[in-house]
């Protein structure tokens, strides 16, 4: 279950704190003015940012984010209030980021990196080789790397990355639309506990329900609902697993592994708070993740 809320006594171990469980866009979303967007215009706390995650070892005093969203800015602050130490001054700025893939949500938020900003020098980045190759051919990304703004390290499926010796992140293979880079999901794991995050799925392969069962707690991709969400789209143009779907497919590790949806699209169901969506879902064991939610690692 999510750890304490800020103002709470400082945490001893691993944290991971959930920066933003909006779709790319986030909610309200752009130019929308539907029920669920309109309840977020009038209601701060119904407010989704785009899709990340924050890590704090307080071991090291090291932070790290999983996604640079086009919400970066405010993310990097609520991050900040919980690694303070880490901070100098009245900058900050975590110690590396790793990307999932190439959906903008996913890592525009690298532009604030560039020199029209906060212009870091050397910031490590950690994506895939093909995610590295896109950034490399693509301004104003390829500026950052030109200009020494970020450092990339290419990750490799399934290969560790150890970040001290309470923190090492994972990076599993997940089919998702291959528009321009592949994907990954990460496993982040602490001395104590393990947290699977995929926030961007095609469908569930065998190799992602053998890391659900793995994990202590896993932050899923629960962008749709359901088919009638979106009238005027071909949703087979954007798949993901629909959560009752997601539901079924899992129900029989729901005892084992905590499980959370998120990267909630503007149109879900579950944005509803009162609606049968919400009821169905506590129903069957499985949660919603929130902007704020802390795990303790």
């Amino acid at each position: 279950m999510p750890a304490g809320k800020m103002g709470q006594p400082e945490v001893d171990q691993l944290l991971v704190k959930v920066l933003g469980t909006g779709q790319d866009g986030g909610v309200p979303h752009v130019a929308c003015y539907c029920e669920n967007c309109t309840h977020a215009r009038e209601n701060p706390a119904a407010v989704r940012r785009g899709p990340s995650l924050g890590l704090y070892d307080p071991a090291g005093g090291t932070s790290y984010v999983i996604d640079a969203s086009p919400d970066f800015s405010e993310q990097l602050d609520m991050l900040r209030a919980v690694a303070d130490r880490t901070a100098k001054g009245k900058r900050f700025l975590p110690d590396g980021i790793f990307l999932t893939h190439g959906h903008f949500g996913h890592y525009w938020g690298l532009g604030y990196l560039g020199k029209e900003a906060c212009s870091p020098q050397g910031l490590p980045v950690y994506c895939t080789a093909e995610m590295a190759g896109y950034l490399r051919a693509n301004r104003p990304f390829s500026d950052l790397v030109e200009r020494g703004n970020i450092s990339l390290t290419e990750l490799t499926p399934g290969m560790p990355v150890r970040l001290s010796p309470h923190l090492a992140v994972t990076p599993l293979a997940v089919p998702h639309r291959h528009d321009a880079t592949d994907t990954v999901g990460f496993m982040v794991e602490g001395e104590h506990k393990r947290l699977l995050y995929i926030p961007d799925m095609d469908d569930y392969t065998e190799a992602i329900v053998a890391a659900v069962t793995a994990a202590d707690i896993a932050l899923l991709d629960g962008c749709f609902y359901a088919t009638e969400e979106l009238p005027n789209r071909n949703i087979k143009e954007i798949p993901h697993p629909f959560i009752p779907y997601s539901m079924e497919r899992l129900q029989h590790l729901s005892d084992g592994t905590a499980i959370y949806f998120t990267h909630f699209n503007h149109s879900n169901y579950l944005l509803r708070p009162d609606g049968e969506a919400r009821k169905n879902l506590s129903a069957k064991g499985f949660r919603m993740a929130n902007d704020g939610d802390e795990f303790i690692l």
